[in-house]
């Protein structure tokens, strides 16, 4: 072991129990509870405010507005189409797995495409799309 490593925990031992065995206690005005809540709800607004201001992820942002601590409770499928992260020529291409990030139709293979105006998709599943 390092000889600077022993020395510098012996002092920051001997500095823990100089802080426990010395100097005056002190009491907070309020419980630690209340301080608790209010540094999550400082960070949670911190949280948001870079998310509202962000300039990744917008698609996402558009879907999901507001941050939370809380799961969502997505499945795999939802989470790949709301993050574009998956079988996707839009993010293949992304990481040269596709020389294009075209759909078989010829427009950007991306979800929103898939779900909203392919004609392969549409015609695979009329009756979910309205279409019949």
């Amino acid at each position: 072991m390092d000889l600077a490593y022993c020395q510098d925990n012996e002092c920051a031992d001997q500095l823990a129990k100089e802080a426990i065995t010395k100097g005056d206690a002190f009491f907070l005005s309020k419980p630690l509870s209340y301080l608790k809540s209010k540094i999550r709800s400082a960070a949670l607004s911190i949280w948001q405010d870079n998310w509202d201001n962000g300039e990744i992820s917008r698609r996402t942002h558009d879907i999901v507005p507001k941050v939370s601590n809380k799961a969502i409770g997505w499945n795999r499928e939802e989470l790949m189409f709301v993050t574009g992260h998956g079988p996707f020529p839009s993010y293949l291409q992304r990481f040269n797995l596709r020389t294009h990030d075209n759909c078989s139709c010829g427009e950007k293979g991306d979800p929103l495409h898939y779900a909203t105006k392919c004609r392969f998709t549409l015609l695979a599943f009329p009756n979910s799309y309205g279409v019949t």
